[in-house]
């Protein structure tokens, strides 16, 4: 894995160490739709590396203001990148990395389709879960940054957001924040989120206001050792259930 574990891969640059790895590298795996400002150079360092954008066949959101006049040419870059927040869009990328497997490696072809229908199985039932247990909930919630586009329009949800930027450090605006706190006294919510790697007195200034509660819904941007994908989401099930279904 050329992010280590807990850093923010906003502020990741490859070192000498990573460049090496990938020089020597067989395929290497990226999200896409321009999450990994790095991957431009990969050429630079491999030319003959399988590059596998697991964001191939995936429709985007797009911001309004990063559309061209002609919509059917669009950069993909200007995309929202958090693909993988939305189970049923996560199985497309692991179908687009297991292709990729086979296709540098067609002699373990059936290893690879298995694994990957035993992770695609775990991801239904995920799925599954979500629609059923937010199903009855309210539908307005704040997310520290606009991470959850792909998952909102999945499951009926409507996303507001403290940082409407796919850069999550760079902080609000006081015009944002009244913005902000106006949309959530108009909605009545009661909890304001945030997320594990910043800094969480800006969602805490919204929560004051209001009187409302912080709690955390990871981007899941970063894994620690101790912690998966599907954990994480269970968590962020868990605190959207918290925040919509009381």
């Amino acid at each position: 894995m050329l992010i280590p574990p807990g850093i923010e891969p906003h502020d990741w640059e490859p070192t000498v160490n990573d460049l090496q790895k990938m020089h020597e590298a067989d395929l290497i795996v990226i999200n896409g739709i321009g999450f990994e400002s790095w991957a431009d150079d990969i050429d630079t360092v491999n030319s003959d590396v399988v590059i596998v954008d697991t964001s191939k066949g995936i429709s985007l959101i797009i911001d309004d203001d990063a559309l061209r006049k002609d919509t059917n040419h669009f950069d993909r870059s200007t995309g929202d990148p958090h693909i993988w927040l939305n189970p049923v869009k996560a199985k497309t990328q692991v179908q687009n990395i297991v292709d990729a497997l086979i296709s540098i490696d067609p002699e373990n072809e059936k290893f690879y389709r298995q694994n990957a229908q035993s992770y695609q199985d775990k991801l239904d039932a995920l799925d599954s879960k979500i629609r059923t247990e937010l199903s009855s909930c309210n539908k307005d919630f704040i997310a520290f940054h606009n991470a959850f586009s792909y998952f909102a329009v999945e499951y009926g949800l409507n996303q507001h957001s403290i940082v409407n930027s796919n850069e999550p450090n760079i902080g609000p605006t006081l015009k944002t924040l009244e913005t902000v706190i106006n949309l959530a006294q108009t909605f009545d919510i009661d909890v304001v989120f945030t997320e594990e790697t910043v800094d969480t007195r800006t969602s805490q200034v919204i929560a004051n206001e209001i009187g409302a509660r912080v709690l955390v819904l990871s981007p899941i941007e970063t894994i620690s050792d101790d912690s998966d994908y599907f954990l994480k989401m269970e968590n962020n099930l868990s605190n959207l259930k918290e925040a919509l279904c009381n």
